[in-house]
């Protein structure tokens, strides 16, 4: 006999094209993850935007509050790579070489965008997918920003903003190099160099 399976329940981000802000950055440090069928260890980090225009009450003591989303990238400003382009569409401007790699993303704390969000199908449930991130349009002006500004790095821990994530992001980050070497635990690492990875 075949376990029960019950898909999860939630209230999804809706699907469609909306303004959005950065209000939360979170640096996974350098986990492992399969890349062209090899295990590789890859800096992550995590951008998480609030939708203004798009609200619901998810407790009646809070009120209305705009739904947020969030996506991963890997921590590279290669010509390859993801996370260059988001930014640049973030900022609102082409980065040369030089400026990309010299970027600081703190500075993409409480910028305004324009984001594409899907809804997929899963065995688990239908889950939000961020699709394409771009610069607001000429002449609109996005919402002031509704949820409190966070940093979540090795250089400016917070146990208590670690402590409140969700389990799957914690794990993330107890895997990762950098958390290790914080709590002075030792580890063996296959470097690898992000630029060459094109996500």
């Amino acid at each position: 006999m075949k376990a029960p399976f019950t898909k999860l329940e939630r209230t999804l981000t809706p699907a469609g094209t909306f303004m959005a802000r950065v209000f939360r950055i979170i640096y996974i440090g350098t986990i492992k993850e399969s890349y062209m069928g090899e295990e590789k260890e890859m800096p992550k980090l995590m951008l998480t935007w609030e939708l203004p225009t798009e609200t619901h009450v998810f407790k009646e003591e809070n009120g209305a509050q705009p739904f947020t989303i969030s996506k991963e990238y890997t921590h590279s400003m290669g010509k390859k790579s993801n996370l260059r382009p988001v930014t640049e569409a973030i900022i609102g401007t082409a980065l040369t070489d030089e400026e990309a790699y010299g970027f600081d993303h703190d500075e993409l704390l409480g910028l305004a965008c324009q984001i594409t969000i899907i809804h997929e199908d899963k065995q688990s449930g239908t889950w939000e997918k961020v699709t394409t991130v771009s610069p607001l349009l000429k002449g609109v002006v996005c919402p002031e920003q509704f949820n409190q500004s966070k940093v979540l790095s090795f250089e400016k821990w917070n146990e208590e903003m670690f402590t409140a994530l969700p389990k799957f992001i914690k794990d993330k980050i107890v895997s990762s190099k950098e958390y290790k070497a914080m709590k002075g635990l030792k580890e063996e690492v296959e470097a690898v160099n992000p630029d060459s990875i094109p996500f």
